[in-house]
């Protein structure tokens, strides 16, 4: 399991407040935890109406196992603190 403290604690908690993105990156999180993700990018880039630059960034993301699986957790920690 990662330590959510490498991503920097301002950045986590700017992902968890925000709803959107927040779900955004639990979605991808799923995903990745479903095996999903090569499939999703897959489609995101076949994707017309999703510009370039955004489609770059998602793929990244979602790619991006250790910062997803950080959010999750520190989702997950601060849904019980609340």
């Amino acid at each position: 399991m990662n330590d959510s403290g490498t991503f920097g604690f301002e950045a986590l908690e700017e992902i968890s407040r925000d709803e959107l993105t927040r779900a955004l990156f639990l979605r991808l999180a799923a995903l990745r935890r479903a095996g999903a993700v090569p499939s999703f990018i897959s489609a995101l880039e076949r994707d017309p109406d999703v510009a370039d630059d955004v489609k770059g960034s998602l793929a990244e993301i979602a790619r991006d196992g250790e910062l997803l699986e950080a959010v999750e957790d520190y989702c997950r920690k601060t849904d019980r603190l609340h």
